[in-house]
């Protein structure tokens, strides 16, 4: 969809299994937006697209992993 500088965008993803643990970081591109913590397997970030904004945004969710479950990595453009 279309943003503009200054929005809000709710950036929300969801791991499973929902017991897993630990947080989610949201990356737009290698710059780090924020972090998370996954509650019953979602995790949910508000980022405000800046100043100058450009044509196109990658965003990457990235879940770490816990002692039971794998890393994931998402990617939204």
């Amino acid at each position: 969809s279309t943003v503009r500088a200054g929005d809000q965008v709710t950036l929300q993803v969801t791991v499973s299994p929902a017991t897993a643990t630990g947080n989610v970081r949201f990356y737009q591109e290698s710059t780090l937006l924020g972090s998370a913590p996954l509650i019953y397997g979602s995790a949910s970030f508000v980022w405000t697209v800046p100043p100058a904004a450009p044509a196109t945004y990658q965003l990457r969710a990235v879940y770490g992993g816990d002692t039971n479950d794998n890393l994931s990595l998402a990617t939204l453009t």
